[in-house]
C-alpha cells in the first residue's frame, strides 16, 4: 500500500479503502451484536484488552537491551516498564484524568436522578 500511495495508484488505494470500510462495517455490526446479546461479558472483554495493552503501549520504558538493526542503528531489544519522573506535568495529567472521572461520575449520577423523576410522574 506504502508503494501504491508513493506511485498514486488510485486503484489500488480504492480498492484497500474500500476493505478498510466493509472491515469497520463489519466489525462495527459484530461489536452491536455482541453488545445486544452479551453487554456486560462484551465489555468486560473490552476492559480485558485495553488493560492488556497498557504493558506494551507504556510511554516509560528503561532499555535494558539494544541490538544494531541491518542500517547499523540501535534498535531497543529488552524494555522495562518504568514509572514516570513525578514532576509538574505528571500531576497535570493526573489531576486532569480525575477531573474528567468526576465529571463523567457527575453526569452519570445527573442521569440517574433524571431517570429516577422521570419514573415517579
Amino acid at each position: 500500500i506504502l508503494a501504491a500511495v508513493t506511485q498514486r495508484d488510485i486503484v489500488t488505494i480504492f480498492w484497500v479503502a474500500c476493505g478498510a470500510l466493509i472491515g469497520i462495517a463489519t466489525f462495527a455490526q459484530i461489536l452491536g451484536w455482541l453488545f445486544r446479546r452479551y453487554h456486560d461479558r462484551t465489555i468486560a472483554l473490552l476492559i480485558g484488552f485495553m488493560a492488556g495493552s497498557l504493558r506494551k503501549i507504556w510511554p516509560w520504558k528503561h532499555t535494558v537491551e539494544v541490538f544494531i538493526d541491518r542500517h547499523g542503528q540501535e534498535v531497543p531489544l529488552i524494555q522495562r516498564n518504568v514509572l514516570p519522573e513525578l514532576s509538574g506535568h505528571v500531576g497535570i495529567a493526573i489531576g486532569l484524568a480525575a477531573l474528567g472521572g468526576a465529571i463523567v461520575l457527575m453526569l452519570h449520577y445527573q442521569y440517574l436522578a433524571q431517570q429516577h423523576g422521570a419514573q415517579e410522574s
